[in-house]
């Protein structure tokens, strides 16, 4: 029997991530990124027996929420802390049919096998090179039971409660930009609340250009500063939205937001 362990945590499997990327399309599940060390706890609430300490802006799948029975209206995420998948291999039974004319019902390279004698419950096609005739037929003669290996696979979660407050949940996030983005906003020699505003798609009085990149993207509009002034101004827009941010000497000091729809009617 072959077992592993996987931590569902973005910074231990980026390498199964670029998989997913080459072999199947993006799922869309709920997530959490952790806003600090967060205590993970073996139940909803802060009495609780802790599991481990997340690292900064660990990501964790979220399966549901809960609360905790007399620490108040407190939310609590439930997540994946750790999956253990099994593989195992096994032999399994199935049924070929003997088609009108054929001499061996395995003669094809691969043929369909089912799981009872009759056409109903398809199996999946398999090679004729990896089955086995039994030497058992069904009353009619058209169908030959064989045996074959396969792989078992069985997935067991370790769960685990964090405090909603401590995160920010991602409903029906595509992993694959999430992770990647989390890893860059991770990446950043920026202190913890910046990081956590970016991720939010916020800014701040103080961020850079890169920060603000970072969390908006690029600006519709930039204004050049005049000659000895070191004053720049971006402009994004957003729908009927407008928001246009002030940088003194690269940092920003201010910001504005204008309803687009409303200037038109005056």
């Amino acid at each position: 029997m072959i077992s592993f362990f996987l931590k569902i945590v973005p910074w231990g499997f980026l390498a199964l991530l670029g998989n997913l990327a080459l072999s199947s399309p993006a799922r869309a599940d709920d997530w959490a990124v952790m806003l600090g060390k967060v205590e993970v706890r073996e139940r909803p609430g802060f009495s609780q027996e802790i599991l481990e300490t997340s690292a900064e802006l660990d990501l964790y799948k979220v399966l549901g929420e809960a609360t905790a029975k007399g620490e108040g209206d407190h939310v609590w995420y439930e997540i994946i802390l750790r999956e253990e998948r099994q593989v195992r291999k096994a032999q399994t039974k199935g049924w070929v049919v003997q088609l009108p004319g054929e001499a061996d019902p395995l003669l094809k390279m691969e043929v369909p096998v089912f799981k009872t004698p009759g056409p109903d419950r398809l199996i999946g096609n398999k090679k004729s090179a990896f089955l086995s005739l039994t030497g058992v037929r069904s009353p009619d003669g058209r169908w030959h039971e064989v045996t074959y290996e396969d792989r078992i696979e069985t997935v067991r979660n370790q769960l685990g409660y964090v405090p909603a407050s401590m995160a920010i949940r991602f409903r029906d996030a595509n992993l694959q930009e999430l992770v990647p983005r989390v890893q860059d906003i991770r990446s950043q020699n920026w202190p913890l609340e910046w990081k956590v505003d970016v991720l939010k798609e916020k800014i701040r009085k103080g961020f850079d250009r890169k920060a603000v990149r970072f969390a908006l993207g690029e600006p519709s509009e930039i204004s050049v500063p005049k000659e000895g002034k070191q004053r720049e101004v971006w402009i994004y827009k957003k729908g009927e939205k407008r928001v246009g941010i002030l940088f003194k000497n690269g940092k920003v000091v201010s910001w504005k937001t204008a309803d687009e729809k409303k200037k038109k009617k005056k």
